[in-house]
């Protein structure tokens, strides 16, 4: 199969893909995707938090070392010259306070954002926290409004007479690859767009559908949905170089 062919990225929410990408919504199996994410987002505020901690106690260190040596340099011109050291080093004592004064600002400054981490994403923190079955009902009705959306799309699309007759015959030809346990169902191509039904009595209907993406080799944008309790799959393939229409999450 060519590198620039589409590829199956499994996702139960609606993702914004390039020419040549998939958007693979697998019902029943969405909500593990969303949980890996929110695992690699809490893995990066760890991190961040601990970049953050590892900050705080270096600027302590700092503080701790200027204090250190300016009572060392003052203890020192103190005994040489008991009359003159105050005058001597009070320039030096005073820009030495003052960066302390600023190290200190700093300090409290992280401490704070490292004991608040939420408040600096005010929208993360004001999102409320979804059940699995929430986030894949919340899936399932993005796939229902973006399907809708290609459905009128297409209905409303001219037909291309010479792209559409080449196109339907490309998928046909692949399709002939897959294996007999496939039926088509449906195809139709009009301009820009081609709705592809499809269905499947296997044992594995899962196998067979991604067979049937690999033998379709198409080189544009892909959008398809899969029900595997019925064994039926509907793929609408955009036509090369054009963008598929995308909908609006209706949960945002």
């Amino acid at each position: 199969m060519n590198a620039s062919h589409a590829r199956i990225a499994v996702t139960g929410l609606l993702t914004v893909v390039g020419v040549s990408g998939l958007v693979y919504a697998l019902s029943g199996n969405s909500d593990s995707a969303v949980l890996a994410e929110l695992k690699s987002m809490n893995q990066k505020i760890d991190t961040s938090a601990a970049a953050l901690a590892g900050r705080v106690d270096n600027l302590e260190q700092r503080l701790a070392a200027r204090t250190d040596t300016l009572d060392e340099q003052l203890a020192q011109l103190r005994s040489a010259n008991p009359v003159t050291a105050t005058v001597d080093v009070s320039d030096n004592i005073a820009r030495a306070q003052q960066d302390m004064a600023r190290l200190q600002q700093e300090i409290a400054s992280l401490h704070d954002t490292r004991n608040l981490p939420v408040a600096a994403n005010p929208a993360a923190a004001a999102a409320p926290t979804l059940t699995p079955e929430q986030i894949e009902a919340q899936a399932a009705q993005q796939r229902r409004v973006q399907t809708q959306l290609l459905e009128t799309t297409l209905v409303a699309e001219a037909r291309d007479p010479d792209w559409s007759v080449a196109a339907e015959d490309q998928v046909r030809t692949g399709l002939g690859k897959v294996s007999a346990e496939l039926t088509v169902n449906d195809l139709v191509c009009a301009s820009t767009l081609c709705k592809l039904e499809a269905s499947s009595t296997a044992s594995d209907p899962a196998e067979v559908f991604r067979t049937m993406n690999e033998h379709l080799a198409w080189d544009g944008e892909m959008f398809m949905t899969i029900n595997l309790d019925e064994g039926r799959t509907t793929a609408w393939l955009g036509r090369p170089g054009a963008t598929l229409p995308r909908a609006n999450n209706p949960s945002q």
